[in-house]
């Protein structure tokens, strides 16, 4: 127990000197309670490395991992998360298999990408057009899009999420 103890501790220690290095900027909400986002996720950390069932830890771990992601829930409640006809989340490039809409739609992203672009496909592979692009962490939404047969592409480096909905009336 005691050399898992230390090996968490060390493990902790590694993600934040790596989170430091990246230079993990500090939420508002850090910087009025006069703890910094970086020892605030730290001492978030710690709390997790002390719960001894896996599961648990590892849930408490994702927790926070996916806001540091920019792929947390909250960050997409704007973007009519309720509503997603398909949703797909990854990291870099990526692209969908054909899909068919019946009525009009547009397609949402979120990112913490360095560069992220999304493209639309027709059914025979052949680029039909550019809908985003998006440079750094942010979100987006593109056009209204016609019924068809399609697939979508993310071109990135970086973690994102991309959310196909109906069309805003």
């Amino acid at each position: 127990m005691r050399m898992r103890t230390i090996s968490q501790g060390f493990a902790v220690l590694a993600v934040l000197a790596v989170l430091a290095a990246a230079g993990y900027a500090p939420d508002a909400a850090a910087q009025t309670s006069g703890q910094t986002g970086t020892s605030k996720l730290g001492d978030e950390m710690i709390s997790c490395a002390s719960i001894d069932d896996d599961e648990e830890r590892l849930a408490c771990y994702d927790g926070l991992a996916q806001p540091l992601a920019g792929l947390d829930d909250a960050a997409n409640e704007e973007d009519g998360a309720g509503q997603a006809l398909h949703s797909f989340a990854g990291e870099d490039d990526w692209q969908s298999e054909v899909f068919t809409m019946e009525e009009p739609w547009r397609i949402t992203w979120q990112t913490q990408a360095n560069i992220l672009t999304i493209e639309v496909y027709g059914p025979e592979g052949e680029l039909l057009d550019v809908v985003g692009n998006q440079i750094g962490a942010g979100g987006g939404s593109s056009g209204t899009l016609k019924p068809g047969r399609y697939s979508i592409a993310a071109r990135g480096i970086g973690s994102w999420r991309l959310k196909v909905l109906p069309a805003e009336e």
